[in-house]
């Protein structure tokens, strides 16, 4: 009787640990699967609150094929940046967007986006676009493409400059940097939008914010990026005013883009200019151009002193081999340059070129 007790007190303990063990095996598997459930719906919730704002995109932007686009948040130096902010790079890295154009490398590029939503960088054939971050107060939170909404009543009393990336960092004691806090983050198939809570640029403040910024970068394929931005108030407060906003603000590394031509409410690209520093008086209302600014590479002083026209038409007053179409449309006495395509000769018609990048191609 006593062995047997001793057997049975041991198969009781025996049972106790292996249902012990078979309990804790359950609820293992029970929290993975919360875990997974909660990543899902929290993916889903990223892509529901990341989509409710935009409208649908431009039909136009519908070049990039399948597996162009790729993203990844593995963070690798891009180098190039000035000393005085060089070392934050990885706290402002938040994801990069790459394309690769398997027939056209002019049209492969690279952007990374921010904390904050922020584009950190462009690179493409040229180079690196954005500015290099000199600013001693501004760590990828000024000297980038951003949204910026301004309430010109108050910001008489003190600045209000809501940021789309985040504050300056000229508050004593705080870490730098600090970016806007990011609500939600959805990247995938051909494009990727960031929503953050924007805060007061200028830190301390008495001001607050109640601003959602919504930023949504598509790859368009043939090396176009559409870039949409969206903001939403989070409440009616009526003393805070968004009265005046930039768009976008922006920003050019000027040793690779030098120079920059404003449209005109007419469609055309006004004269060159040389970039200059912030306050040069070459900031203009938005209703007072065509909708849109270029920025381009220094070329030729030639073509520096006279204006840009995007039309190449024939001068119908020359004849001859000084026919050539290299004058601008709204020359007097000159037509648009035909080009026509025949049969029976060396030209040949690409069905795959025409496909891929959406117009009739010949070689």
């Amino acid at each position: 009787k006593k062995v047997f007790s001793i057997s049975k007190k041991k198969f009781f303990l025996r049972f106790f640990m292996v249902w012990q063990g078979f309990k804790g095996f359950v609820y293992g598997l029970f929290v993975a699967a919360l875990l997974l459930l909660a990543t899902i719906k929290a993916d889903k919730l990223d892509t529901a609150i990341s989509n409710a704002i935009f409208f649908p995109t431009s039909d136009l932007c519908n070049g990039a094929r399948l597996n162009e686009t790729t993203f990844t948040s593995a963070f690798s130096s891009t180098g190039g940046w000035n000393k005085a902010n060089a070392k934050y790079e990885e706290d402002a890295f938040e994801i990069e967007m790459y394309h690769n154009d398997p027939i056209n490398p002019n049209h492969t590029w690279s952007l990374r986006i921010g904390k904050g939503g922020q584009m950190m960088s462009l690179i493409g054939p040229y180079g690196e676009a954005n500015a290099n971050q000199a600013s001693k107060y501004a760590a990828w939170n000024d000297l980038v493409t951003q949204i910026v909404s301004v309430d010109t009543n108050l910001n008489k009393q003190a600045p209000y400059f809501i940021h789309g990336s985040g504050p300056y960092m000229r508050d004593v004691g705080m870490p730098p940097p600090f970016y806007n806090p990011k609500l939600a983050l959805d990247c995938q198939s051909n494009q990727c939008t960031s929503v953050n809570w924007g805060q007061q640029a200028h830190i301390p403040t008495v001001f607050r914010s109640n601003t959602i910024y919504y930023q949504r970068y598509r790859d368009c394929g043939r090396g176009i990026i559409e870039y949409d931005q969206a903001i939403y108030r989070s409440d009616n407060d009526a003393i805070n005013t968004l009265n005046y906003i930039n768009t976008p603000w922006s920003n050019v590394r000027t040793s690779t883009f030098g120079q920059m031509q404003i449209s005109n409410p007419s469609g055309k690209l006004e004269k060159p200019t040389k970039l200059e520093g912030f306050g040069v008086p070459q900031m203009r209302n938005l209703d007072t151009t065509g909708g849109f600014t270029t920025f381009s590479q220094i070329p030729d002083e030639a073509s520096l002193i006279r204006p840009y026209n995007p039309g190449f038409c024939i001068d119908l007053n020359k004849q001859g081999k000084d026919v050539v179409a290299n004058v601008p449309c709204d020359t007097p006495g000159s037509r648009a340059l035909k080009l026509t395509v025949q049969y029976n000769n060396s030209v040949h018609f690409s069905q795959w070129h025409t496909d891929y990048l959406g117009y009739n191609t010949f070689y």
